[in-house]
């Protein structure tokens, strides 16, 4: 599995992207039918290695990433962590490195949808407030 192809990129429609840095804001969501489940298997067939729950929203006009992940084989965290420290968002057109390693941590794979999902607002990306539905992600 290459890297470029888990690295989540997500693809913002925001009006008004802008480059000011925003200051950091974390806090913990409850997770709903609007986060959407990857998965990461190294070995072809076998259960998945890691599967993440995400949701990509606007919070006080700054674009905010929540999400958690259970990782199935310890052998594969240095891995795992890398991935998400390496993450990409796409918001309008333009790329942005994002680390993901402040995710939640789920002790198995089922409880990742009963645990709250830790989000955080410090991208740096600001924007004019627009609807939700102006928000994809793919």
């Amino acid at each position: 599995m290459s890297f470029r192809r888990f690295a989540l990129v997500f693809a913002a429609l925001l009006v008004g992207f802008g480059a000011e840095k925003a200051q950091a804001q974390e806090f913990e969501v409850l997770v709903d039918e609007t986060f959407t489940q990857s998965e990461i298997e190294f070995i072809s067939g076998v259960a998945p290695h890691y599967t993440v729950i995400y949701d990509l929203r606007l919070v006080n006009g700054q674009v905010t990433i929540c999400g958690s992940g259970y990782l199935r084989d310890r052998r594969f965290n240095s891995t795992i962590r890398d991935m998400l420290r390496n993450s990409t968002l796409q918001v309008g057109g333009r790329l942005v490195s994002v680390n993901l390693t402040y995710f939640s941590r789920a002790h198995t794979r089922i409880a990742l949808r009963s645990m709250p999902a830790n989000s955080r607002s410090s991208l740096g990306i600001n924007t004019r407030p627009c609807p939700s539905s102006s928000i994809s992600v793919a």
